[in-house]
């Protein structure tokens, strides 16, 4: 069976989509970390539980900004993904950088939450 691609969000719907979380008052964990996973889900195409939710800090290369990313879907069931600004941004604010995290989940408890 042929693959069709998967779509992707464009800046319109991506504009809606944070105006409606905004709108839902969650608490502001929450609400970050589900501003992260859009972004990252756009820029990086990574899928959510097998890839995006699995990230764990140690496979950043900040220095390349790249994602190494050790369970994929991809033939070789490995592959990089590439940063983009926007993404590099965050990433280096919400561990690296800001708090000083170099190991771990980057979503901890997110598989286990089922978000």
């Amino acid at each position: 069976m042929k693959e069709h691609g998967r779509s992707r969000l464009d800046d319109e719907a991506e504009k809606r989509l944070l105006a409606g979380a905004a709108a839902c008052k969650r608490r502001k964990p929450s609400h970050e970390r589900f501003l992260d996973i859009v972004v990252l889900t756009r820029d990086t195409g990574m899928r959510n539980e097998r890839e995006l939710y699995r990230l764990r800090i140690e496979n950043l290369d900040w220095g390349n900004r790249l994602i190494f990313v050790s369970d994929s879907k991809a033939a070789e069931g490995r592959r990089l993904v590439p940063m983009s600004n926007r993404v590099f941004d965050l990433l280096r604010e919400r561990c690296g950088m800001a708090r000083g995290r170099k190991a771990g989940c980057f979503f901890p408890g997110t598989l286990r939450l089922g978000i």
